[in-house]
C-alpha cells in the first residue's frame, strides 16, 4: 500500500524540524486584547534573524526596543520546543504573575490556531502550565526569588529581564540548565531606572555575533548579545516614534525606543557626568584611524605629527588582564583634538610603556603625564629606563606651578575633582574632539554617582579609563612645561612627517613594534 503525501504534509513535517518554517503556520494577535483579530506572524528581517540566532546559539541576551515582535517570537519558539521535543521542559520567568499569565496565553493562542497536523495532544492546561502527552511542558512563573530553583529545564526564557527584581538569584537557580547544555534566553527593553542591573552587566559581558565566539574573560559565561532598535520594524517612521513617545521624558524614550545600543545603555541624563546631547554631536565626528606602517602594534592615529604644534599626552595604565583598559592619548593642545592613542585591555604595563614611548617619539616627545596609581608606577619606571626626558612632575605646591616634584599624576579625591571638573567644562564647550568611537562610548558610561556624593566614575561593569586619560591630557595641555614641537627633529616623508628616533628602541624592544604580546 502506497502512502500519499501532500505538499501540506511535507511542509508540516519540515516545520516540526525547522523553527523558521514553523513560523509559516503561526498566527498572532494584533493586540493583547482578548477580542483582537488574529494575523499572520510578520516575518520582518530582524525577527527572521532572531530565529536564526535561536537555532544557532544556546545562550543569548536580547536588548531591544518595545513593540518589535520579539515576545511573540519567543512565545512561538517556546511552543515549538515543547511540541516537537518529547520530555522538554520550557520555563518562562516573567516580571510578575500577571505578565507570566499573559505570556502563556500567547503560547496557547498560537497553539489554538495551528493546523491539526501540527498539534500534539494537550495533557495539562492551567493558568501556569501547558503540557502535552509527550511529557513535554511549558511553565510560566513570576520571577520570585526562588523561581526556577527546583527545575532543570530544556529552555529558560526570562522575558523583560531588566525589570526582574531577583534576576541574579534566578540566574543562579537556572545555572544547572545552562551547565547541563540547556538553552537560556534573556530578552528585555532597558529599564531606565537602573544603571548597573544584572541584565545590563550580562549584556555588556556577552560576545557580539561578529566576534570570535569564545568564553568570557571572567570565565563565567559564553553568551551572545543582540541589539534591536525601534527601527527594526520596517513599518515604523520618525513620526511614529515622536507620536508614541510624545508624553515621555528623554530618558524613558531612549530606553524604551532606543535608536542604538548607546541610547539603550546610557545612564539617565540626570546623573550623567557629560551632557549626552553634546556627546551625540561629538559622535558625528567619529571616524576610523588612518593606517601607518612602523607604529606600535596597538597605536591608533587620526592625525599625523605637524612641526611647530604643541602636543601633550597622558596614560592611564592597567594590569593587562582583560578587565580595565590601558590608555595613552596624545592631543593637540591648541585644538583639543586627540590625534593618536593606545587603547587595549591586554597590554601589560611594560608593553604599554614601550609602545607609548615609541608613539610619543613620533610627536617629538611631548609632555607626558602618567597616572602613578597602582600599575602606573611600573609604566613610570619603564619610561625612565627608556630615558624619556619629558615626563610630567607634580608641582611642589599649588603656589609654585613651575616647581618639579615627584614624577606622575597622582589621582586622589581632590585631583580627581579637578580633572573631571575641567574635563566636563571642556566637553560641554566642545573644546575637545574625540574621533575614537570606543573611547567616546565610555563618556556615555560615566556618571556622577549619587551614592558617592557625586563622585565621577563609570557605571558598574563599564569603564572610564578613556575619559580619565583625556582629562589627564587636558591637564597636561595647560601645564607650563608643555612645549611646542621642534621642526628640526623630523624628517619629510611622502605623506607627511615622522620623528627621527632618538634611540634604537626598535632593536632593544622588538616586541613593541610587532604583533607579539607581552
Amino acid at each position: 500500500m502506497t502512502t500519499e503525501y501532500t505538499v501540506l504534509d511535507v511542509a508540516q513535517e519540515i516545520a516540526r524540524r525547522d523553527f523558521k518554517r514553523f513560523l509559516d503556520f503561526v498566527r498572532v494577535q494584533n493586540t493583547d486584547l482578548d477580542d483582537s483579530p488574529d494575523m499572520e506572524f510578520q516575518k520582518w528581517p530582524h525577527l527572521i534573524n532572531a530565529a536564526d540566532i535561536l537555532s544557532a546559539h544556546r545562550l543569548i541576551v536580547f536588548l531591544k526596543a518595545r513593540q518589535i515582535g520579539i515576545t511573540w517570537l519567543m512565545a512561538a519558539y517556546a511552543l515549538w520546543t515543547a511540541l516537537y521535543h518529547p520530555g522538554a521542559v520550557v520555563l518562562i520567568l516573567s516580571k510578575g504573575e500577571g505578565e507570566a499569565k499573559v505570556f502563556l496565553r500567547r503560547i496557547k493562542f498560537i497553539y489554538g490556531l495551528l493546523p491539526e497536523g501540527l498539534k500534539v495532544v494537550v495533557s495539562v492546561d492551567s493558568a501556569t502550565e501547558f503540557g502535552f502527552d509527550t511529557n513535554a511542558k511549558i511553565q510560566a512563573l513570576p520571577a520570585t526569588e526562588d523561581a526556577g530553583r527546583s527545575e532543570t529545564a530544556t529552555l529558560v526564557i526570562q522575558d523583560e529581564a531588566d525589570y526582574h527584581k531577583h534576576l541574579e538569584a534566578n540566574y543562579a537557580a537556572v545555572r544547572p540548565t545552562i551547565d547541563g547544555g540547556g538553552q537560556h534566553i534573556m530578552a528585555s527593553t532597558s529599564n531606565f531606572e537602573t544603571q548597573d542591573s544584572f541584565f545590563k552587566l550580562q549584556y555588556l559581558r556577552a560576545n557580539s555575533l561578529d566576534e570570535k565566539f569564545t568564553s568570557q574573560r571572567d570565565g563565567t559565561s559564553r553568551y551572545v548579545k543582540v541589539f534591536m532598535s525601534w527601527r527594526s520594524r520596517p513599518d515604523r517612521s520618525d513620526e511614529w516614534r515622536d507620536e508614541i513617545t510624545a508624553d515621555y521624558d528623554e530618558d524613558r524614550r531612549d530606553k524604551e525606543y532606543p535608536e542604538n545600543e548607546a541610547q539603550a545603555l546610557a545612564p539617565p541624563q540626570a546623573i550623567a557626568a557629560f551632557d549626552h546631547h553634546v556627546l551625540d554631536e561629538m559622535a558625528k565626528d567619529v571616524r576610523p584611524p588612518i593606517k601607518i606602517d612602523g607604529y606600535p602594534v596597538d597605536a591608533r592615529v587620526w592625525q599625523r605629527f605637524s612641526p611647530g604644534k604643541k602636543y601633550a599626552a597622558f596614560t592611564d595604565s592597567s594590569h593587562g588582564s582583560g578587565k580595565d583598559y590601558a590608555v595613552t592619548v596624545i592631543g593637540d593642545c591648541a585644538t583639543g583634538l586627540i590625534v593618536a592613542d593606545i587603547y587595549s585591555q591586554l597590554l601589560e604595563p611594560d608593553a604599554l610603556a614601550y609602545q607609548s614611548v615609541k608613539l610619543l617619539e613620533q610627536y617629538d616627545n611631548p609632555l607626558w603625564g602618567i597616572e602613578d596609581n597602582d600599575w602606573g608606577t611600573v609604566v613610570i619606571r619603564r619610561a625612565q629606563d627608556l630615558h624619556y626626558k619629558n615626563l610630567y612632575h607634580r608641582p611642589l605646591s599649588a603656589t609654585k606651578p613651575y616647581s618639579r616634584g615627584a614624577v606622575g599624576w597622582h589621582t586622589d579625591e581632590r585631583s580627581r575633582f579637578i580633572l573631571y571638573g575641567d574635563l566636563r567644562q571642556a566637553i560641554s564647550e566642545r573644546a575637545i574632539t574625540i574621533l575614537a568611537e570606543d573611547g567616546l562610548r565610555q563618556f556615555y558610561d560615566t556618571i556622577r554617582n549619587p551614592n558617592k556624593n557625586g563622585r565621577v566614575e563609570a557605571v558598574q561593569g563599564r569603564h572610564d579609563d578613556y575619559p580619565l586619560a583625556v582629562g589627564g591630557f587636558w591637564q597636561m595641555s595647560k601645564n607650563p612645561h608643555a612645549r611646542r614641537s621642534r621642526g628640526t627633529s623630523v624628517e619629510r616623508i611622502d605623506d607627511g612627517y615622522r620623528i627621527v628616533p632618538s634611540n634604537d628602541l626598535r632593536q632593544q624592544y622588538p616586541r613593541a613594534y610587532t604583533g607579539q604580546r607581552w
